[in-house]
């Protein structure tokens, strides 16, 4: 079985939204992960409790359970194999702000830690860190990394390009992180600067592969293992 992923940040734009919807059914997306979707209350999607941060599947009889809408982050389980979060911090939280939206995240993730179901964290944390491939390194990138490993977490992100691009020579701000057991199912992650999705941030792609079969997801036995790495203290 493979689902392909796709996590992005549609900075709040209709056209962004609606080619989104093309990208899903042209390239067999079957799990988008969304930071700043266009409006809120789309049919079969999820949002956090700001509407900031929303997830949602596009593979017939695939569905999301056990759904939890967080203050800056919205979590769900696919087809009883994966748990998903996706996330959004904004650029304007102070560090407190940060901090705290950072322990709610982390209490959500440690509920379901050791649950037997594999964990994908993906948003746009706007948190720099050469852990993630970016130039620079700041105050809020270390704190990620810092949960990131207390979480025993993975970073997938690979090499430096840059996944937002609006201003000067870009940043890694979107990141996407799993559990090892998650990581090794993992393939093929990938910043999709060949894109045009109307958004100053480049769709983040990759397939989540296990030999179980679900709903409208073709049967698979073989597992990858993702060229994800640990952060440097790990």
């Amino acid at each position: 079985m493979e689902l392909r992923f796709v996590q992005t940040n549609l900075n709040h734009c209709r056209a962004a939204q609606d080619l989104l919807g093309e990208f899903v059914r042209t390239e067999d997306i079957a799990v988008a992960l969304v930071s700043e979707p266009q409006g809120g209350g789309r049919a079969g999607w999820h949002y956090d409790t700001t509407g900031r941060a929303a997830v949602s599947v596009f593979r017939p009889g695939l569905t999301l359970r056990d759904v939890e809408s967080g203050d800056g982050f919205v979590a769900a389980t696919v087809g009883g194999a994966v748990r998903v979060f996706s996330c959004y911090a904004s650029p304007a939280l102070s560090v407190a702000e940060f901090q705290e939206f950072l322990g709610r995240l982390e209490s959500s993730v440690r509920r379901h830690r050791g649950a037997g179901v594999d964990l994908i964290v993906g948003g746009d944390f706007n948190a720099r860190s050469a852990s993630w491939g970016d130039r620079l390194m700041e105050a809020r990138g270390d704190d990620l990394s810092a949960l990131a490993d207390s979480l025993g977490l993975i970073v997938l992100n690979e090499g430096r390009e840059p996944t937002f691009f609006g201003r000067g020579l870009g940043s890694c701000v979107d990141v996407t992180f799993a559990t090892e057991s998650a990581a090794r199912k993992i393939r093929g992650w990938t910043v999709r600067t060949d894109v045009e999705n109307m958004s100053d941030h480049h769709h983040l792609c990759f397939s989540y592969r296990t030999g179980r079969t679900l709903p409208g997801v073709p049967g698979d036995p073989t597992a990858a293992v993702a060229g994800g790495r640990r952060h440097p203290g790990w």
